[in-house]
């Protein structure tokens, strides 16, 4: 008789078919969400030369209101998800999701464009506190760490997947409309599959949790506004909020500002206007490695979260922001910092742009024309510094992300979950505005200067979140 009870028990170690089902069908749903948010930084050239709009017009739409709507989401999408189940939020966000790329491809004007990419902000914030909820009920507290680290890195890997899935869409079809086509295309399917295969929790499938079979077995409780009340104000995760506010601010900072920075010349006659003065694809090669480096730091923070400090995560979220912060004061000195030794020479050849009427003599000219390229070990130091800086702040939301399981308990994790990362994105919508203020008014380095006291002041905020 034990032999047969003991498939009905969800060890608290391993994998196991049912816990990978679960959780992978339900973290490449979310990074599929990527497809239908990522997609439109791929489309914004095409869309602009369309339609002649402004930068400034643009990106108040698609960077600081779809923040804020995003941001209004997370404040009542966990909350909902715990209430109502967090698959069933997670697939309306999927089916959402689709519906406005699509519609926002057919869309022929800016108050289209804004209606849909606003309610597309809405629908994209229905993935993340559900989600960490699914993760929260499949896994026992002690490996929330790790497995946390996994989720962090799908989405940052989703969003490096949506940029060429997009970019290809728009060469192969050629036009913008095809890179909202596509990847909704990918999420419809996605949201599909989750359907079939997710489940919200061990006790779906008839299992019982091996880490709760010792527990005093309780009603299940229905969170309402009165838990809600509870995470929102609860003073160790106010000071969870005000550390993940910093970390989405930086993250956005560098996400939004970062290539300006490296591409704007070193000899500006207007102080404010320096910056490292690198080739927009060297600069956007080695802003990549900020993304690259979250991917790779959230799967070692979560691991040092569980195995060295045992579940409890201050001590990775304050070292995480201090030693953040150290590659970003040194980048705060500008392009000075740069060693000119050159490691080795690439030769670039400059074709003649085709949509430009020349005379075949001048165009033959430009075609003979090549550059030399030189790699220096000042873009090797510029790569490392921002793979360890962007990679260690946006690596802290792993554990980041663990604390409202572990302060409120799981039955409230995606409530806690769901304001924290609201005020995340408030956090981001400052990067937006406010931080194009600082940087109009201070200067482009500033800006750096700026992110790294912001990084070392997270991470101060941090050490009082005792388990």
């Amino acid at each position: 008789m034990s032999d047969a009870a003991e498939p009905k028990v969800l060890k608290s170690k391993g994998v196991g078919f049912w816990r990978m089902r679960a959780f992978f069908s339900m973290g490449f749903l979310y990074l599929s969400y990527y497809f239908c948010k990522y997609n439109l930084g791929v489309a914004t050239p095409g869309i602009q030369k369309e339609f002649e709009l402004s930068s400034a017009t643009w990106g108040l739409i698609t960077t600081t209101v779809f923040a804020l709507v995003y941001a209004g989401g997370q404040f009542i999408n966990g909350f909902l998800g715990d209430r109502y189940g967090p698959k069933r939020m997670m697939i309306i966000g999927g089916l959402g999701g689709v519906a406005v790329s699509v519609c926002f491809g057919f869309s022929n004007g800016m108050l289209f464009f804004a209606i849909f990419w606003l309610l597309n902000g809405y629908f994209s914030s229905c993935g993340w506190a559900p989600g960490c909820r699914i993760m929260f009920n499949w896994f026992p507290e002690e490996r929330w760490g790790a497995w946390m680290g996994v989720f962090n890195a799908l989405c940052y890997t989703g969003g490096a997947i949506v940029t060429m899935v997009a970019g290809f869409a728009i060469y192969y079809f050629g036009s913008w409309r095809a890179a909202f086509f596509i990847p909704a295309a990918c999420l419809f399917t996605m949201t599909v599959i989750f359907w079939i295969l997710g489940k919200n929790s061990p006790q779906d499938v008839g299992l019982q949790p091996e880490w709760e079979r010792k527990k005093p077995i309780e009603p299940t409780r229905r969170v309402g506004a009165r838990e809600y009340w509870i995470a929102f104000k609860n003073p160790k995760m106010l000071l969870s909020y005000m550390s993940g506010f910093g970390a989405n601010f930086l993250r956005w900072g560098i996400i939004t500002w970062l290539v300006k920075i490296l591409i704007a010349p070193t000899d500006a006659p207007n102080a404010s206007e320096r910056g490292f003065g690198l080739h927009i694809v060297v600069a956007g090669i080695i802003a990549s490695f900020a993304h690259w480096g979250g991917a790779f730091f959230s799967l070692i923070l979560g691991v040092v979260s569980d195995r060295i400090f045992k579940g409890s995560r201050w001590q990775t979220i304050t070292i995480g922001f201090l030693i953040g912060s150290i590659p970003l004061f040194w980048l705060a000195q500008g392009h000075e910092v740069m060693s000119k030794h050159v490691l080795f020479e690439i030769k670039v050849e400059n074709k003649a742009d085709n949509s430009v009427k020349e005379t075949p003599d001048a165009m033959a000219q430009a075609q003979q024309q090549s550059e030399v390229v030189q790699i220096t070990l000042g873009w090797v130091m510029l790569g490392v510094a921002i793979f360890i800086a962007g990679g260690l702040i946006q690596a802290v939301q792993t554990p980041l992300f663990d604390l409202p399981g572990d302060i409120l308990g799981k039955e409230m994790g995606g409530t806690g979950v769901g304001i924290m990362d609201g005020w995340m994105y408030i956090g981001a919508s400052f990067a937006g505005f406010f931080m194009g203020w600082w940087l109009d008014s201070y200067g482009l380095t500033s800006g750096i200067m700026l992110m790294a006291v912001v990084s070392l002041v997270s991470g101060l905020l941090a050490i009082p979140i005792q388990k």
